[in-house]
């Protein structure tokens, strides 16, 4: 597939220097054919790889401001995040949450430092210097990162009787969306390059996409963060992740890393390693087991007794009653009306030949 590419490219690539429009518009601008030659250039530093990743992520970096200016203008897209989590409030189960609560301690701010530490420990152990910046810079960067956002954007998180875990500080963009994606992004990255076996990757790829989105839903579906939160980590986590990963690359290519023999075998350092993960797999479980759901009692159904006595013209006319369906983000829907011609016999008839009624 690669060399399917450059093959691909290579023709284009030619067809344009023969073509005596480009080769008249290139001798009228040279500066801008030259810029963009060095930026689809493979051998230049920063060249195509390079460039594609900094579109990329310039992308996500819009779309997440894209989001922070809806907040900010308190958009439609507000109005669809109340929505959405009152359906997950009156939709959700226990079981489901105790399943969700599992993944979202996977994205902890405790778990991912821990879990970064032994990363970080294995990569001085092989030797690892780059890889072992890579990682600081991720995982501190984008700690720094989210919270300085939410301390900006001073967004409040959802009603407390939403909630089934205990929650604190501001909602916008969410933490553990940003962090698991950058997280276990580059997790995941480290294991594609170390996989030789080509059927091992896509597995790794949708387990590392299937996991992210896990994390991020049951902050959702556990009530300590809104619709918006949550997309708005995936992006700036998404942008981070694609910057780092891209002059990861770049320093890769054109500046290979000097490998130096590790003290220990790779026997002795797998041993360690597993030894800590056990470790730390204890640590969640304990930790899992003392800090279960808290119970909402927001949303208890009432019973409510409806009499033949009922004023019912006063419930309809108050001003809290509904008059009109709404879309998602709130917007008034004109209900649908029929007028019928002909007697109720006739009515009953045509549902029961039409099947909707029994006859």
């Amino acid at each position: 597939m690669k060399n399917l590419f450059k093959s691909l490219g290579k023709s284009i690539s030619e067809a344009f220097s023969k073509n005596e429009y480009f080769i008249h518009w290139r001798k009228k601008y040279p500066n801008f054919f030259n810029f963009v030659e060095k930026r689809l250039s493979l051998a230049n530093p920063y060249g195509f790889y390079f460039s594609i990743g900094i579109i990329l992520s310039a992308v996500a970096f819009f779309y997440f401001f894209a989001l922070t200016q809806d907040i900010l203008a308190k958009d439609p897209f507000v109005e669809a995040d109340i929505r959405f989590m009152n359906l997950v409030a009156a939709l959700r189960s226990v079981a489901a949450a105790k399943i969700l609560l599992l993944f979202t301690y996977l994205g902890n701010w405790q778990f991912i430092i821990s879990l970064g530490v032994i990363t970080a420990i294995a990569m001085v152990l092989l030797k690892e210097k780059r890889k072992l910046i890579f990682l600081i810079i991720g995982v501190a960067g984008g700690e720094l990162l989210y919270t300085v956002f939410k301390l900006l954007l001073h967004r409040t998180r959802p009603d407390i009787g939403f909630s089934l875990i205990p929650r604190n500080g501001y909602a916008f963009p969410s933490g553990h969306a940003t962090m698991s994606l950058i997280f276990y992004g580059m997790i995941g990255y480290g294991f594609l390059k170390k996989f030789k076996k080509r059927w091992l990757k896509p597995p790794l790829v949708i387990l590392a996409i299937v996991l992210i989105f896990l994390v991020g839903f049951s902050r959702i579906y556990l009530g300590a963060h809104w619709v918006s939160d949550v997309l708005a980590g995936w992006a700036f986590g998404a942008a981070f992740l694609i910057l780092l990963i891209t002059f990861f690359k770049q320093q890769e290519r054109f500046k290979p890393e000097t490998k130096v023999k590790s003290i220990l075998s790779k026997k002795s350092i797998l041993f360690v390693i597993v030894f800590l993960l056990i470790f730390e797999g204890i640590s969640f479980h304990y930790f899992y087991t003392k800090h279960p759901l808290v119970e909402s009692k927001h949303y208890q159904l009432e019973t409510v007794i409806v009499s033949p006595q009922s004023n019912f013209q006063a419930v309809i006319s108050a001003d809290n009653f509904p008059k009109f369906s709404e879309t998602i983000v709130g917007e008034k829907m004109e209900p649908i009306s029929f007028i019928v011609v002909g007697s109720g016999e006739q009515i009953v008839q045509i549902f029961q030949k039409s099947g909707l009624v029994d006859s």
